[in-house]
């Protein structure tokens, strides 16, 4: 027998159906709260237990067009997946209540919530699966011409669930993730159509994702004061987006090895050597209320790879970039990656580029909006259009007498 810490009774152990109607809780939120792990809370035989499909119902006669909405969306996003027997949702359980929802929307389709647990092998401890299953069948979602059709109100709805779903808001700039391009593009479209919108189109960072960014902070704004009543409906979702919560700095550190020479230098650096570049990436952010984080260190690095390493990585910096070519210097170079990431990272924060252990370049550049207004990064002169164009340089090239090469005579000939 074991004490439930909830409500006091002695059970010979707890789970799910005891926790649920005595304290509201499952039992992975019950570990949480009270700092236990699974391993002693969870009996054998509940391990890997076998989830029998003839046990669910379907609802038979076709969907609600909520329903329907709301699984178009999960598929557009490239939420569900699926094993030999069901159709699966995953879920965190910091946002049980949202998966609660979906399972709610989606009960014409029979889709239960399950909390499961597995022994793995890899971490060496019990860890709990929570997500919403049905038994694999056909699923009469909307197809993409019919979502062509959508009014306005149900279009603002596949949004809304899009953004609770998948959606990041990084510096004030909403991201949204779909599965393929079709999806995407008749999203940043139809906003644009309808709503004047806008979004642009990323390359994929990390997954075969397409990403879209909206194009400024006004557009992000916009979006989100539009569905702001949609999500709050939904549990776990309006906090991301409209709270003011705490922020943070967090880096990623990165390595890089090229080469480079410093154009009309007198030292020693004017010759092509090569050396070992060690980039700090900052970015400062709210800390998301439902995973904890600033920003994944997982896309953090994914992008700087992309974006830089990928680019720099056992290349000569003179000749990857005009921004280089004349001065590779740690300035210049600094201005060159701020340049590629902050795209994708609106929240970047600072730079800090090691050469040596003893030389560094710490760096800020201008923000995302100030680009978009026209605000330059530290451009290449030797880029620019007006180069050769300069009065001085025509007054002088006019009057100036032709350039004349005199070859002098070997005198032993």
């Amino acid at each position: 027998m074991m004490q439930c810490l909830e409500c006091g009774k002695e059970v010979p152990y707890l789970d799910n159906e005891h926790l649920v109607q005595c304290c509201g809780l499952t039992l992975h939120e019950y570990a949480l709260r009270h700092k236990l792990p699974l391993d002693i809370l969870v009996p054998a035989t509940l391990l890997n237990e076998y989830d029998d499909p003839s046990a669910y119902s379907y609802r038979q006669g076709g969907a609600s067009n909520n329903a329907k909405l709301v699984l178009a969306t999960l598929t557009a996003c490239g939420v569900m997946n699926s094993d030999d027997n069901f159709l699966l949702i995953p879920g965190e359980v910091r946002r049980l209540d949202f998966l609660f929802w979906l399972q709610q929307s989606l009960s014409d389709y029979g889709f239960e919530f399950k909390q499961e647990y597995i022994y793995n092998d890899d971490t060496h401890r019990v860890v709990a699966l929570n997500h919403l299953k049905t038994p694999l069948h056909t699923l009469d979602s909307y197809q993409l011409a019919e979502l062509e059709r959508l009014s306005s109100d149900s279009f603002l709805r596949f949004v809304a669930v899009s953004i609770a779903l998948k959606a990041e808001l990084y510096g004030g700039y909403l991201f949204l993730r779909y599965r393929e391009a079709q999806y995407a593009e008749w999203v940043r479209n139809r906003l644009d159509r309808s709503f004047k919108i806008q979004f642009v189109k990323l390359d994929a960072i990390g997954s075969e994702e397409v990403l879209l960014r909206s194009k400024t902070l006004a557009d992000s704004r916009a979006l989100l004061h539009l569905v702001e009543r949609m999500l709050d409906e939904m549990p776990c979702s309006r906090e991301r987006f409209y709270s003011t919560l705490p922020q943070a700095s967090v880096t990623k550190e990165l390595v890089f090895d090229a080469a480079h020479f410093i154009t009309d230098h007198t030292g020693s650096c004017a010759n092509l050597h090569g050396g070992r570049y060690n980039l700090h990436v900052t970015i400062c952010d709210s800390v998301d209320p439902y995973n904890g984080f600033v920003m994944d260190y997982g896309y953090l690095k994914a992008v700087v790879a992309e974006r830089v390493i990928k680019k720099l990585d056992h290349k000569s910096l003179n000749f990857s970039d005009p921004t280089l070519s004349w001065r590779s210097s740690t300035e210049l170079l600094s201005a060159f990656i701020w340049q590629q990431l902050i795209d994708y990272l609106p929240n970047l924060s600072e730079l800090l580029i090691y050469e040596t252990d003893s030389s560094y370049c710490r760096f800020s550049g201008p923000a995302l909006e100030e680009l978009q207004n026209g605000v330059e990064c530290m451009p290449s002169a030797f880029a620019q259009k007006q180069l050769g164009h300069s009065p001085i340089r025509r007054r002088v090239l006019k009057t100036s007498h032709p350039v004349r090469l005199d070859l002098v005579a070997d005198e032993d000939k």
